[in-house]
């Protein structure tokens, strides 16, 4: 039975197997600023090491650091090449108390790679940060590091025990997203939502240290936290071959941080496979495959007690699945968790054409991890997203709230100047040719003057939207 969804849908779509999907590859460059510890710096680079290692293949990454000086490290090189960026990170040393000079940092980071030609098209700088400062950046500062990133397609991703800072209103303007870390939360743990907050990855869950490989998956990443930092750990793939660090095969490759264990599987064996050891609580299996559950969704912060709308959809290769009677074998729901609190859980319905509906409501403020999952007989998918819910959603600095205002301004009066004057053409013509209203507007509607104007008229709305999507 395992079998038969799967090889439904191979033989609906594909008579050959593809080569796998080449992933859309990102450059990110990670800023380490040394300034606001005075301790837990091993634990931040360690989340540093575990967001780097879960990078995919053809990602680049590279490393500055701040700390008495703004220093670059290492240039963007393939995750594969990273041995310097880690020796760097374990060789990192705190170098105050609080964050003073993080803003200057990024504008730094971004002349450097401005300088290297880096910046073509669109790039994320990585934030790891400590406690930060009460001082307040110059507002104009502030409003220029915003507008440079929005010119050169910046988004900003961080996390930190940073609160109040402008530089949190910067990164979510940017389109990126902050997670802050608590007193009594490790960097490491958090270094797996920050992955998924920059990645959204694909998945497949874990049942009691179990999860099952469908033949769909081309690559699979496992990310697992052990009882204790040195406990044996280990894997039992499908074959029954028990698979260590120090003993595993040319197509495994093994990471170590801490407690937690990530290991990168290419062509992984199809059956079931088991983890020894471990907790429950951080299992991740992140994966490439063939099958995929897609989604428009791409907010980064939602308004609390609010229905926020999801639509999504399964893709096997570039083909999209809308059978009904395959969509009507499988189970979709909205898996969604606050932070340290249970799950809930809500069902996707298949609506028209085969797209999935479903809403996720916030009941409070706070970070949110939500599972789309696509569940059938034979194979099971998820996509992961990271959200924050607010009672006031992240506006801008005050000096890009008055920009944007007098934008929205111009772009509201010039649609009242149309409409005003479309309303006297329409007197006017009806007053001259004593025609009806009705007769004129058919006439006007089917002129290509008029369609112009619509078409203008329906680009300034797209603008507003635009400006509205941004602030």
């Amino acid at each position: 039975m395992r079998m038969s969804l799967l090889m439904v849908l191979f033989t609906a779509f594909v008579f050959l197997v593809p080569p796998p999907d080449k992933l859309e590859a990102d450059d990110v460059f990670v800023l380490f600023d040394t300034t606001g510890f005075e301790k837990h710096i091993e634990d931040a680079a360690a989340g540093a090491k575990i967001f780097i290692s879960l990078l995919w293949a053809d990602d680049r990454v590279g490393l500055a650091v701040l700390g008495d000086n703004y220093t670059v490290l290492a240039p963007l090189s393939k995750p594969a090449d990273t041995i310097g960026i880690m020796g760097a990170l374990d060789n990192l040393a705190p170098s105050g108390s609080c964050s003073k000079k993080l803003t200057g940092a990024i504008n730094d980071t971004v002349n450097y790679l401005s300088s290297k030609n880096l910046l073509d098209n669109g790039l994320s700088i990585v934030l790891f940060v400590g406690q930060s400062c009460k001082e307040k950046p110059d507002e104009k500062d502030i409003e220029t590091l915003f507008e440079t990133l929005q010119n050169k397609q910046i988004k900003i991703y961080g996390m930190g025990k940073v609160k109040n800072n402008p530089v949190v209103e910067v990164i979510a303007e940017s389109g990126g997203l902050f997670i802050p870390v608590s007193e009594n939360e490790s960097y490491a743990s958090n270094g797996l939502i920050l992955y998924e907050a920059f990645k959204s990855p694909d998945l497949i869950p874990f049942e009691r240290g179990k999860f099952f490989v469908d033949e769909s998956i081309y690559d699979i990443t496992l990310v697992s936290e052990k009882q204790s930092k040195d406990n044996m750990f280990f894997i039992i793939p499908p074959n029954s071959k028990k698979y260590t660090k120090k003993e595993h095969p040319e197509n495994v490759t093994w990471y170590s941080y801490n407690r937690y264990e990530i290991i990168k599987i290419a062509n992984p064996q199809y059956g079931m496979w088991n983890l020894q050891l471990s907790t429950t609580k951080e299992n991740r299996a992140y994966v490439n495959s063939s099958l995929k559950i897609m989604s428009s969704f791409d907010s980064r912060y939602v308004p609390v007690k609010k229905n926020i709308p999801f639509k999504a959809w399964l893709k096997m290769d570039d083909l999209y699945i809308k059978n009904p009677g395959i969509l009507k074998s499988m189970e979709f729901k909205i898996l969604a968790a606050k932070k340290d609190e249970m799950e809930t859980e809500t069902n996707l319905h298949r609506g028209k054409n085969g797209f999935l509906e479903g809403v996720f409501l916030p009941s409070g403020e706070g970070l949110y991890r939500i599972i789309l999952s696509a569940a059938g007989n034979s194979l099971v998918r998820g996509k992961a997203f990271i959200v924050q819910a607010e009672k006031e959603l992240h506006g801008m600095y005050p000096g890009a709230k008055r920009k944007n205002k007098k934008e929205m301004t111009f772009v509201d009066a010039v649609m009242v100047f149309l409409f005003i004057n479309l309303i006297f053409l329409v007197a006017a013509w009806a007053y001259m040719r004593k025609e009806t209203i009705e007769d004129f507007i058919y006439q006007i509607s089917h002129s290509d003057e008029i369609v112009n104007m619509i078409g203008f008229i329906h680009s300034l709305l797209d603008k507003r939207k635009q400006v509205h999507k941004h602030g």
